[in-house]
């Protein structure tokens, strides 16, 4: 987490670090679906968002661009217990 500024009104530290990348990686504590443009880039190819849920589990949810070929091992609905959870985010955001 990087800290907050509150002199700084727009964050303008923290935005220069997001949105620069290919693939994102979102923990989504919130119950919305995350929108893939929230973070608008002339990068941000790939989206790879987790859900908590309430059985200790986690939903992920897979965005890509058009263009971009099918990627894994993670896919898109899939559920995963908390002990595989950083090792497939970290080699699905490797193959993207």
């Amino acid at each position: 987490l990087m800290p907050t500024k509150d002199s700084d009104i727009q964050q303008i530290h923290k935005k220069r670090h997001v949105g620069n990348d290919h693939v994102q990686i979102i923990y989504c504590n919130d119950h919305k679906e995350y929108r893939p443009k929230t973070i608008t880039s002339q990068f941000n190819d790939a989206h790879v968002v987790v859900y908590p849920l309430r059985n200790g589990q986690y939903r992920i949810q897979v965005h890509r661009k058009d263009f971009m070929p099918m990627f894994g091992p993670l896919q898109d609905g899939m559920v995963i217990g908390e002990q595989l959870l950083g090792a497939l985010v970290r080699e699905t955001a490797l193959n993207a």
